[in-house]
């Protein structure tokens, strides 16, 4: 409990950081970006203190991260004093009273998702996958990150060799773990928390946009992203059902057969639609056949990964560490687009010097987004 109360601290003053950064570059957004401001924040202190403990101006340690929050603090603090002090109030004025609803759905939505992962996470450590999967691998390279001064951080199999790996998500993971003193298993496992509760509100933010800018009452775009942040995070495929009924004995072998899902026609059944402990819920990811020009199954078999079948399982992967920011990603380009499509009226409340700091923070917000997706 403590360490997640340190964690939601945490990622609320990241996000706090970064918010006047975020309002003005997704300014053409009806939320001006605020679902994505946590995301955003940490992002930013992340990339800050890899660039400079990559260049040797910052050392990866708990002070280093907060010179990074500090340096994402100072810009929002430069961008405010761009503002009149009495437009500033307007503005800020206006946007709470147009959007308070929308902000305190996404705190809301945040705090149950994170907090109810966490508590999924601290009741089944290990019971999805005892011991296996890619966890060994992973929490290594978070254990590099944590003891590496410097980037790239040291590879934690060959003494004297950097991690040849994309690993800017364990940076990031390394960022929450270390500023607040959770041991890495725990933070390992906090994270897994962390990344559901942001994939969800990141998910919120996306449906809910495009809801409100079609024209969307407050009712239907809040229906909206909580349907996103439900369909994006919290549903699959139909695999389990079907191995409900498949174990329950409820319709036909030869159903199960033409379904041709690998492995569900030969699978056990025990009367119950609960199919028990195994690894039956192992096929819902992998429930595609790909062909040759024979019609004959090829020797790999794609990996149809879902969301939460990633965060069920555990793994720290990097697709799953990726979630957020795809989404964030997708939120700019929304953005990028309502600019475009955007009256030349609406465009000329601000300044052109402000809109162009608009258009750069948009931009350098994007690149960022795609350039986590690779790290």
């Amino acid at each position: 409990m403590i360490e997640f109360a340190g964690w939601w601290v945490i990622i609320q003053l990241f996000g706090l950081a970064a918010l006047p950064i975020t309002l003005r570059a997704c300014a053409w957004l009806p939320d001006r970006g605020y679902a994505f401001s946590k995301t955003v924040g940490l992002l930013l202190v992340s990339y800050l203190l890899w660039t400079g403990a990559s260049t040797g101006l910052l050392v990866n340690d708990s002070g280093g991260i907060l010179f990074a929050l500090l340096l994402v603090g100072l810009i929002s603090g430069f961008i405010l004093l761009k503002q009149d002090r009495v437009d500033a109030r307007t503005q800020w004025g206006a946007f709470w009273q147009h959007n308070r609803g929308q902000i305190l759905t996404v705190e809301i939505l945040f705090l149950l998702a994170f907090a109810g992962w966490t508590l999924v996470r601290a009741f089944s450590p290990d019971k999805i996958l005892p011991a296996g999967g890619e966890k060994y691998m992973e929490i290594a390279f978070l254990n590099g990150v944590l003891n590496s001064p410097h980037f790239p951080p040291l590879d934690p199999w060959m003494a004297g060799f950097a991690i040849s790996y994309y690993y800017f998500g364990y940076v990031m993971m390394g960022v929450m773990t270390a500023l607040s003193g959770a041991a890495p298993g725990v933070g390992f496992d906090l994270y897994d928390a962390l990344l559901f509760a942001l994939t969800a509100v990141n998910a919120y933010g996306v449906a809910a946009n495009l809801v409100r800018k079609s024209g969307g009452s407050q009712p239907a775009t809040t229906r909206a992203g909580l349907m996103g942040a439900l369909f994006v995070g919290g549903l699959g495929n139909l695999v389990g059902l079907f191995e409900g009924l498949r174990s329950s004995r409820a319709l036909p072998e030869g159903f199960f057969t033409w379904l041709n899902i690998p492995d569900l026609a030969a699978a056990s059944q025990n009367g119950s639609f609960y199919p028990g402990r195994g690894w039956w819920w192992w096929r819902a990811s992998r429930v595609l056949i790909d062909l040759n020009l024979r019609g004959e199954p090829v020797a790999y078999q794609p990996i149809d990964e879902f969301p939460f079948f990633s965060f069920l399982l555990g793994d720290n992967h990097p697709h799953k560490l990726a979630l957020p920011f795809v989404l964030l990603a997708i939120g700019l380009a929304l953005n990028l687009f309502s600019r475009a499509a955007a009256p030349a009226a609406e465009n000329k409340p601000v300044s052109q010097r402000i809109a162009g700091w608009r258009s750069w923070f948009s931009w350098l917000l994007a690149r960022r987004s795609q350039a986590a997706l690779f790290l």
